[in-house]
């Protein structure tokens, strides 16, 4: 099996990087943390010796390299079974109005660079007549809230753009999965200085994402409770 991971090199990426280490043989690795991702590397080659580990540092909202490194992804490997694109930022809760440069980092990193690799990724699996996109959202992306206009529009993009490929590609043999989740404890909420609901280890979390992608659920948000609420509130 072969997979291909975004913003590999911590957090959730980086906990996905080690489960599919014990079961694909082949791991493309995207970050934009050099040394993190030549650690890991290292430390998955050591503990897995028939895996074939691939870093490629890259930040993603650079789409000129992204999309060079996708095509030569696509170009070095026979099949991609999996594409994870989970690389992702978000600002800090402010109730000052947002600062433009700020938006605009974080369009483009939680919903460009999504559209920029699934492009490549995409034609790739068309071709093979197989593979699951896999896109990591969040709960965020159902509830609007004053302080999260960049973080939860672009997640809110992420689900329509999930869906519209679901329906491109549902006769090629392609699985969409549009993934969901509530608080992790990652560096990416370590900075939050509120009390966030339902917030779960990241061991925990990434058990549920792994299991949803093994199930191809189309879209999967958990955890149950936090995400009933949220459903209900975005109606």
């Amino acid at each position: 099996m072969t997979v291909v991971i975004t913003g590999a090199s911590s957090g959730i990426g980086l906990e996905l990087s080690k489960r599919y280490a014990a079961k694909a043989s082949k791991l493309y690795l995207i970050a934009r943390r050099e040394v993190a991702l030549r650690e890991l590397a290292q430390s998955l080659s050591t503990r897995y010796p028939l895996l074939s580990v691939e870093i490629f540092p890259t930040d993603v909202t650079d789409f000129k390299k992204l999309i060079e490194t996708s095509e030569q992804i696509c170009r070095s490997s026979e099949k991609i079974d999996i594409l994870i694109a989970n690389a992702g930022i978000s600002s800090e809760h402010k109730s000052d109005i947002y600062i433009f440069d700020d938006f605009k980092k974080i369009v483009e990193t939680n919903f460009l660079s999504v559209a920029a690799i699934c492009e490549i990724f995409a034609k790739k699996m068309k071709a093979q007549q197989s593979g699951k996109i896999v896109i990591i959202s969040s709960l965020a992306s159902l509830v609007a809230f004053p302080t999260t206009a960049a973080y939860s529009a672009s997640k809110r993009a992420l689900n329509s753009f999930a869906d519209s490929m679901r329906l491109l590609l549902k006769n090629d043999g392609i699985s969409v999965i549009n993934i969901q989740p509530g608080f992790i404890k990652t560096p990416l909420t370590d900075k939050n200085d509120f009390k966030m609901p339902f917030l779960m280890e990241l061991e925990h979390a990434v058990d549920k994402i792994e299991n949803a992608i093994e199930k191809n659920r189309a879209e999967y948000a958990f955890p149950f409770v936090f995400a009933t609420f949220a459903k209900i509130l975005s109606k």
